[in-house]
Formats: structure tokens, sequence, C-alpha cells
């Protein structure tokens, strides 16, 4: 199963702070990021394939800043460094810890800003099914 996904509104504070611990630049971001999720089974994979971004000034202790001339430099961050490590990190995939016991099956994967929601049908291993029945002698 491969979803398509976007997500949208996510905030992100970007903050240069000195030895003095007060903000010189204070940067406030609202990414948007599109890219596709899919499930083999009990391993969930995916990549992103494009972020855009609006961002804004929130404090600056360096005058007026014009955004427009930072927006190439957080572009090229975003790119090379953010995106490429997200998506090392999602492409190993993330382990549900239910193979052993659990087969998922017509799965419906759905990325929010928070959470990732999993819903599917399942059906019980043969592994499964041995301990329920050792169980349910257990209490007859």
């Amino acid at each position: 199963a491969v979803v398509s996904t976007q997500s949208t509104g996510m905030p992100l504070t970007l903050s240069l702070v000195t030895d003095t611990d007060s903000d010189i630049l204070d940067l406030e971001m609202q990414m948007t990021v599109q890219g596709s999720v899919s499930r083999n089974n009990n391993v969930i994979t995916g990549t992103v394939s494009s972020a855009a971004h609006t961002t804004t000034v929130k404090s600056s202790q360096i005058g007026n800043i014009d955004i427009a001339q930072l927006s190439g430099v957080l572009d090229t961050i975003i790119d090379n460094t953010i995106l490429p490590e997200v998506n090392r990190i999602f492409g190993l995939g993330i382990v549900l810890p239910i193979d052993k016991f659990l087969t998922l099956n017509s799965g419906l994967l759905e990325v929010r800003e928070d959470f990732l929601k999993i819903c599917c049908d399942i059906t019980l291993t043969d592994f499964s099914l041995a301990e329920l029945k050792k169980i349910v002698e257990n209490i007859v």
C-alpha cells in the first residue's frame, strides 16, 4: 500500500542565540511537505519528495530582515540537510512490533501533523493462535 501525503501548517521556530541566551534572530516557519508512505506487513517506510515553507521574522536584534534574502539560504538548509536526513531515517523503516502475533491486511495510513494513524484488518498468525489455544486450555 502506498499513500501520498501532504502535511500542512507544521510550525517550526528557528532562533539564532548568542552566549547571552538572548535571541538575535527569531524566525517562525510554516512548512508543507509532500511524500509517500508505504507499508510492508509490519514495516512502514517513506520518503519526503518536496517541502515548501513560509517564513516570518518574529523578532530581530540586528535590524530589519528581508525574509526574501534569507529564503534561498533556508531552502538550501532544508533541501541539503533536513530532507536527506529525514529520508535516511524514514527509509530505514519504522518496525511495528506485531509481526510475531499479527499480519496487517488492507492497511490505511494517514500522516497528520502530530501522529501517524494506522488502520487495517488483521489476521492472527499461527503463533498467536497457538498461544490463545494454550490460554483457553488452561482456563477450561
